[in-house]
Parts: structure tokens; sequence; C-alpha cells
């Protein structure tokens, strides 16, 4: 197939998933940083101003209100998360689930307080439908997602759309697994299966016509490891139909990148309306960040992939802190209700990839939270 030849650019930025960037130095590790950032919300001016370009109707009384619940909702959120990094692994994810519970329920209240005002808003809004049995194998436990409760106002927060009244039933644990980066070399490892995800870089780029449009890089060697052909890297990435192949005037980006751009341009006069133009073209991407925290280093990307086994899993249309947020609850109700399952699933193969998952994927919904919070990718330099 012939390829047109990409439109000519004169300016180049990074993409990101946030609107703010902050990069700073810091001699505190890099959870005890973002722990800060937010505790800086106990501070009255501060919590005024991080409130009011969130709610500029509401009057000071109705903010301050509003900054009460937050605040107290970070605390017990840090208590949790504090408790469970000391505790044995064994009992951790049930701490971990209710320091991320708080955790969302201070994003939601920063949003949109209506969504929290009832008894039913404040159910998990995630069931566990499995119930007390002899075996427990990741390949067959599951969870559902109910329409009401803190999952699904979260949902609505993040994808500023509602999750469907009735929910969604029977979402594999397994198959959510298999859409968390940080551990997607020990899930193909264990279950033999290529990666549902696949890394790519994201661009904004305007011409000297002042018009802009958003561009994605997948590394060819990539692809080809993983016998991914375009077309079916087309078929398992549904977004991509609004972008169209194309080849670059340098022949080294074509040696190494397969390159799509989007079908329409936007004006973008300044840098502004280039970002906000970008992220409206890309806003319908579940990009998974990878959260590098160095000085000079913008965040790079995974793309969620279909699995080629299902037509279209409801964990390829959810961001990857809810699909960490979804396996805690799972793991975090193990604990609470059959504490033994979690110990014997400790002593097979599976236990290899949840001891991965425990220790690393609550660090990055962290992450993940407190960027979504503030609006803000944080780049952090530990000294």
């Amino acid at each position: 197939m012939k390829l047109s030849k990409q439109r000519p650019y004169n300016y180049l930025d990074y993409f990101s998933v946030y609107k703010n960037s902050s990069a700073f130095d810091t001699i505190n590790t890099v959870d005890e940083e973002l722990w800060f950032r937010l505790n800086s919300l106990r501070v009255k001016d501060i919590a005024q101003d991080f409130l009011y370009p969130l709610h500029p109707r509401k009057s000071l009384s109705s903010r301050e209100k509003l900054s009460t619940k937050l605040v107290k909702f970070i605390e017990q959120a840090e208590f949790f998360y504090k408790k469970a990094n000391e505790s044995p692994i064994e009992v951790s994810p049930l701490l971990y689930y209710y320091g991320m519970l708080n955790l969302t329920k201070a994003y939601i209240i920063s949003r949109k307080p209506s969504l929290l005002r009832n008894d039913l808003d404040l159910k998990h809004g995630l069931s566990d439908p499995n119930g007390t049995k002899k075996s427990y194998t990741l390949s067959k436990e599951s969870l559902n997602i109910q329409g009401r409760g803190v999952f699904a106002s979260y949902y609505e927060c993040l994808m500023n759309k509602k999750i469907r009244r009735s929910g969604f039933n029977n979402i594999s644990i397994k198959l959510l697994i298999s859409y968390c980066v940080d551990i997607s070399a020990e899930y193909s490892e264990l279950f033999k299966k290529k990666r549902n995800l696949i890394h790519c870089a994201v661009y904004v780029v305007r011409n000297n016509k002042k018009k802009g449009w958003s561009m994605i890089y997948f590394d060819k060697k990539s692809l080809k490891e993983r016998n991914i052909s375009i077309t079916n890297l087309i078929e398992r990435a549904p977004s991509l139909a609004n972008y169209k192949r194309v080849k670059s005037p340098d022949k080294k980006n074509n040696k190494s990148f397969v390159i799509f751009q989007h079908k329409e341009q936007f004006n973008a006069p300044n840098y502004k309306t280039l970002r906000s133009g970008g992220y409206e073209q890309l806003k319908n991407f579940l990009f998974c960040p990878h959260f590098v925290f160095e000085k000079n280093h913008r965040q790079n990307y995974s793309l969620p992939l279909l699995c080629s086994s299902s037509p279209s899993p409801i964990a390829h249309r959810l961001p990857e802190s809810m699909i960490i947020y979804m396996i805690i609850f799972y793991l975090g109700s193990l604990v609470r209700y059959h504490p033994y399952v979690l110990s014997n699933l400790f002593n097979t193969k599976e236990g290899w990839i949840l001891e991965s998952f425990i220790r690393t994927c609550p660090k990055k919904f962290l992450r993940s939270m407190v960027c979504n919070i503030f609006d803000t990718e944080f780049i952090i330099n530990p000294k």
C-alpha cells in the first residue's frame, strides 16, 4: 500500500493526558512528595485556590465545606496507604483498597460533589459474584460493576460520561491484570500470552499556518516481536479509526516507526490551543502512562489493545487506574471474607503475579490519582 506523506510541521511537543505540568527536584521519595502535595490542601488558602476554578459559582462557605471533606478523605487515604505499606502482603490489599477508596472520594468531591450525596452513592459500586468455593484461580475469578456507587461516580468524573445503569457483569480478573502495564511482563510469562498493551509515543504538532493535529508513533520492532500486523493493530485499537497511516520525510523514522496522523486539523494560534486541541483528539484513547519521575523526561504511554478472542471487552474501555482499583477491590474482598484463599494463592504460580501487582500497582494508582486531582503531570527528580 502506497502511503501518503505526513503533513509538514514546524513545531512538535509531547502529548500529556494532563492539562498542566510541574517538574522539580526533591530530597523526599516520590510517594512522600505526592502525599505532601495532597496535604497542602489542608491549608485553607491553598484549598480555596484549588477549588475556585473547579467550582467558581459556589460560595466561599460552600467551598470551605468541600475542602473540609476533601482533606478528611485525603487524611484517611494516607493513613490506610501507610498501614498497608507496613503490613504483611496477605493483609495489605484490604488496607490499600480503603486507601484507594478514600483517594477516589477526594477526587469525586473535588469535581462533582453531588455524586456523593446519599448512602447509595457511597456504596462500593463493585461486587464479587464468585462466592465461597473449593478452589480459586485468576482465570475463573470475576467482578461485577454496578450502575451506582463510588466506582460509577469515579468513572463519570474521569470519563466525563455515565456508566450504563445496569453496569457490567462477570469481568475477568485475568483480563483486568492483562491491562496493567507494570506487570505485563509477568502476565506474559505466567499465562504464555502476548501482552494486551503496545508501547507508543504521542505528539501534538503545528504547521506555519497555525493548524495543529496529533500523531502517534508505534515502534516497528515491537510490533514485529508481537506478530502484530498493521491491519491487526487497527482492528485491535479501534480508536485509530480517526487516524491515517503516513510516511515521514525522514527515512530513519520510516524504518523504525509506524506513524499515524489525525485526519482532522484544528486551529492552534498558541501553545494553549495546541495542547487543548490535541487533548480533544486524543481523549478517547485510554493511554496507560509510564511514570518516570526524572527531570527532563516526559511521559510515554502504552495503548490497550482489544483481545483477539473478545470483540469488545469492557476492560479495554477503562483507564488503567480504574482497572487497578477493581483488582485491589477483589483482593481486598478475599482478605476480608476468605483470608485463607489469598494465602493459598501465594503458594501457586499465580502468587508471583499477585505479589508483583500488590507491590507495584497501588503505587501507580497513587501517582495517577494525584495527577488526576491536580490535573498536572508531575515530573519529580528525587535527589
